[in-house]
């Protein structure tokens, strides 16, 4: 199955990050899993939350969509998590 979770930011410190990366860490053991963030790609740091590399990485682009959570851009990209990780994405597959 495939699996998309979406967090503002992955590579930094706080709780949630930590949750995110054992979740995910544990997923990817069985799934395919992709983590989408807003944040920057010279941020990625696996090491800190010992992240596997087998998880997919999907940077957004932060610099127009930070804190405008409800523009349509964030709408068109939830909706494509949404169908990304359906039933009918691995169908397809």
């Amino acid at each position: 199955m495939k699996i998309c979770i979406w967090i503002t930011k992955i590579f930094d410190l706080g709780g949630t990050k930590r949750v995110v990366s054992l979740l995910a860490n544990e997923l990817v053991k069985e799934h395919e899993v992709t983590i989408m963030t807003y944040e920057d790609r010279f941020r990625e740091d696996r090491t800190m939350y010992h992240l596997s590399e087998d998880i997919n990485v999907d940077f957004i682009d932060n610099s127009q969509f930070v804190n405008k959570h409800h523009t349509p851009a964030f709408c068109a990209r939830y909706l494509v998590c949404l169908l990304y990780t359906s039933d009918a994405a691995d169908d397809k597959a």
